[in-house]
């Protein structure tokens, strides 16, 4: 068997550096490693949420209060039966299935709506990134606890507010976030027009 050799350089459709690349691939490889920054950013914030949830049930009792910052900030530990929040009345176990799913179509039409939103600015939008990225992680971070555990793990305590997670907080900056945009987009279309 023999080699065969190109004596008078390379084929002119080969492709010899990232440069010359089929034109069909090259829109898609940013936009790969957009999702792959929202999901490992998603992902880390979400598996921090759980980290300090366990550290929490293993080295915390039940109802123990923890002052860290005085008349401000507390651990408050509270095991959270309901699958949804503390203000929403007990509900029946057929309604944290509809939960559930409605969440799982939160995450996997977060992406696109994002991208729907930074092609409208015709730029990077870190407003909205940021949102998507904490949205995403908080909604995991819960999703997580109602498909594990038999409880939410709430520790969080601002004054005298229920407790919460990191996940509810990630929750809480995505949606204040979304506000900052959205405000942002409204005076610029004011502006505009």
């Amino acid at each position: 068997m023999t080699l065969k050799i190109w004596q008078n350089g390379l084929p002119e459709n080969l492709p010899v550096n990232n440069h010359q690349t089929d034109k069909r691939l090259t829109g898609k490889a940013p936009e790969c490693r957009e999702v792959l920054r929202w999901i490992g950013w998603a992902c880390l914030l979400a598996g921090i949420d759980q980290i300090t949830k366990g550290l929490i049930r293993e080295t915390v009792l039940p109802g123990t209060r923890i002052t860290v910052i005085a008349d401000v900030l507390f651990i408050y530990y509270v095991q959270n039966y309901k699958s949804f929040s503390w203000f929403v009345p007990d509900l029946p176990d057929w309604t944290k299935v509809i939960f559930l799913v409605l969440r799982m179509i939160i995450i996997l039409s977060a992406f696109p709506v994002y991208k729907y939103y930074v092609k409208l600015d015709n730029r990077n939008n870190k407003p909205a990134f940021i949102a998507l990225v904490c949205l995403t992680a908080g909604i995991l971070g819960n999703l997580l606890d109602d498909l594990f555990a038999p409880f939410t793990t709430d520790f969080i305590q601002v004054f005298q507010s229920p407790s919460g997670n990191l996940a509810d907080l990630l929750s809480f900056i995505g949606v204040s976030f979304l506000i900052i945009e959205m405000i942002r987009r409204f005076k610029k279309k004011s502006r505009s027009g």
